[in-house]
């Protein structure tokens, strides 16, 4: 239990970090921007130590949205968005890869491109963008292509870039010290 703690700190404290960063830096349309480095932690996080980094990448982008946002209303719009850009990575990867063994080969890393950056980030930007639409923010589908490119193009590059090296880097050596949890059961959990 106290690992999880520590992981689910760890994980929400960098994604605040970073998505404060990326939100006051390149402010676009409500509340997306050109820059959300912290998808990585959202994405990677969830994949590496499942629940644990799911409830931390849909929590962290609360506070960071409190943060730079006046409405909490706008704020509450976008966690089910937060959740799915977590959890969706977790699922997706997990599932065609069969486990979490990181990326050892081209078909890893283009299943991780996939899976864990443009799918979650393109249902997770048309997510927002039905709400935003259903709450009334947004009035017309170009506001809605919008909405959903800019998640795109805030996102996807970061999990790509930084998460690739990240998962080759890091998956051996939570293996070893067992803090990956799998869908299978084959990884141990963390204690």
């Amino acid at each position: 239990m106290k690992a999880k703690l520590v992981i689910f700190s760890l994980l929400a404290v960098s994604g605040f970090i970073l998505s404060t960063l990326g939100l006051i830096s390149f402010p676009v349309f409500h509340n997306v921007n050109y820059f959300w480095p912290a998808a990585v932690v959202q994405a990677v996080g969830a994949i590496l130590f499942g629940w644990t980094g799911i409830i931390a990448g849909t929590v962290f982008p609360i506070f960071s949205n409190l943060a730079t946002d006046k409405t909490l209303a706008s704020v509450f719009i976008y966690i089910p968005s937060n959740f799915l850009q977590s959890f969706l990575p977790y699922f997706l990867y997990n599932r065609f890869t069969g486990d979490r063994l990181g990326i050892a080969s081209v078909r890893d890393g283009i299943l991780f491109c996939v899976f864990a950056a443009i799918v979650p980030q393109l249902c997770g930007g048309a997510l927002a963008g039905g709400i935003l639409y259903l709450a009334g923010q947004i009035n017309t589908s170009g506001e809605f292509l919008k909405m959903v490119s800019l998640w795109l193009i805030d996102s996807v590059p970061w999990i790509i870039i930084a998460g690739i090296p990240i998962m080759m880097i890091f998956v051996p050596i939570l293996k070893d010290y067992g803090y990956l949890f799998s869908l299978k059961g084959t990884s141990k959990p963390a204690v």
